[in-house]
């Protein structure tokens, strides 16, 4: 009987470089599985000891820590372990109020320069929201410069982390109730050495355990939030800044009105900025942004009303602007037919490629008037969502803005029932790739249509999409 000949080896060079371009820790076992011996695993023989007695995916594609973990190691397991973190370019530590200063100093003393490191651990707080200290901190050794925080108070973040926090270029902050250190904390962001980007959101409709009910209400910004805001922009070439479920106080003061609209018009043309967006947000209807330059490329303005006269000068600065990207998810469908007209005629003379203005719920009659102006436009990506198509307004949007689009490839809609969805389909121009509906009356109809018909264009149904 003759023997089978070995498999040839893959070259180890090959191996790691086939190892690199697996992403998912399931896929990238099951290659080294199957690789069959040490010899062949060559340096990724460290990652297949450890798999064998921890969860896989604690080791690939990114290491993660915790004090239980070092705990579990055998001392001459350390040295295997220290030739995986120096390959590493980014490891996750969790728990990190039980990582002691030693695990610290060996992640120091092994980890390469520049590597990332996730830290993932919860700032310990009394019932009453009073901060109690970490039991360790030796996590602010690592001189932090990017950093998202989610607490239940303004006052755990400034006591737990802002002290610690001198490096830092991006922050993200979640925050779940109304608080008074809220000025502290922008300004903390005022006086930051190195923070250019910051996204600010307050998770409104939780339990507020004070009013014994949800808390619904957005959380109020001020004339001395909106001072510190202006410091930062004034102090550091901010590239970034989100807002979200904020209200601004509309002040009526003659004097007060006129600063809060100067710090707007601060933000608003900023020449580093690359990123703005207001989410959820009511703004005042009193910035003035006359003859500004709009230099950021992506711009949200998914607030809770634009005014007829926030629009008109929108309208007037999209032609000139750099701005690629546009969020305009607000009612603002309200507006006169001449306004709208106007709005999309800017977008045509734009750089704007990807257009959100969901929630815009514009009857089919409108449709009719500025789906041709759509039609002109650069866009790429369109979301139309939160209003349903009829059949009537579909003949419209499909016939005068899709059929012939030279660029569009994505778009996002919710129609009323299988009509308007057959209407839509049938009028789609080769060109695009992707089109996704919310629920309609008739979707399964739609499921058996897009399985016959074998169509290129990828058409996702979402009966569970929430409005």
């Amino acid at each position: 009987m003759k023997k089978s000949k070995p498999s040839p080896s893959l070259p180890l060079d090959v191996v790691v470089k086939i190892a690199g371009f697996i992403s998912d820790s399931t896929t990238f076992f099951i290659f080294l599985d199957a690789l069959g011996t040490t010899e062949r695993r060559g340096p990724l023989e460290s990652l297949w000891h450890f798999s064998r007695y921890m969860h896989r995916i604690h080791v690939w594609p990114h290491m993660r820590f915790s004090a239980a973990w070092f705990e579990d190691l055998w001392k001459s397991e350390y040295a295997q372990l220290e030739a995986i973190v120096q390959q590493c370019d980014h490891v996750e530590i969790f728990c990190a109020g039980d990582v002691t200063a030693a695990h610290v100093q060996w992640l120091k003393s092994n980890l390469r320069p520049l590597v990332t490191v996730k830290w993932v651990g919860l700032v310990s707080c009394s019932t009453d929201g009073v901060y109690v200290e970490y039991q360790e901190k030796e996590w602010t050794q690592f001189g932090m410069d990017r950093m998202s925080v989610f607490s239940t108070h303004v006052a755990n973040f400034l006591q737990a982390v802002a002290p610690f926090a001198t490096s830092l270029v991006e922050l993200t902050l979640a925050i779940d109730q109304e608080d008074d250190n809220l000025v502290a904390l922008f300004d903390f962001v005022a006086g930051a050495l190195k923070l250019t980007s910051w996204c600010l959101h307050y998770r409104r409709s939780l339990i507020c355990p004070e009013a014994g009910k949800d808390k619904e209400d957005d959380l109020l910004l001020t004339i001395d939030h909106l001072s510190s805001l202006a410091r930062w922009f004034q102090r550091q070439p901010v590239t970034h800044f989100e807002l979200s479920n904020f209200d601004v106080v509309q002040d009526t003061s003659l004097a007060l009105r006129k600063q809060a609209a100067d710090i707007f018009r601060t933000i608003f043309s900023c020449s580093t900025l690359d990123t703005l967006a207001f989410d959820c947000c009511t703004l005042p209807q009193l910035f003035d942004l006359t003859d500004c330059t709009l230099h950021m490329r992506h711009l949200s303005l998914s607030v809770t009303r634009v005014s007829e006269s926030c629009l008109e000068q929108l309208i007037a600065l999209l032609p000139q602007s750099n701005v690629e990207t546009l969020n305009c998810r607000a009612k603002f469908h309200y507006a006169k037919l001449v306004t709208l007209v106007a709005f999309f005629e800017a977008l045509v003379l734009s750089r704007v490629k990807t257009l959100n203005i969901s929630n815009c719920k514009f009857h089919h009659d409108k449709w009719t008037v500025l789906a041709p102006l759509l039609g002109q436009t650069r866009l790429e990506t369109l979301d139309l969502r939160m209003y349903e198509f009829g059949v009537d307004a579909a003949v419209a949007l499909a016939s005068l803005a899709f059929q012939h689009h030279p660029f569009l490839h994505t778009i996002h809609m919710d129609v009323e029932d299988f009509d308007a969805f057959k209407t839509i389909i049938s009028r789609l121009p080769p060109g695009i790739r992707k089109i996704s509906f919310g629920w309609f009356r008739g979707i399964e109809n739609a499921e058996r249509l897009v399985k016959e018909d074998g169509l290129e264009t990828v058409i996702e149904l979402n009966p569970f999409y929430s409005r």
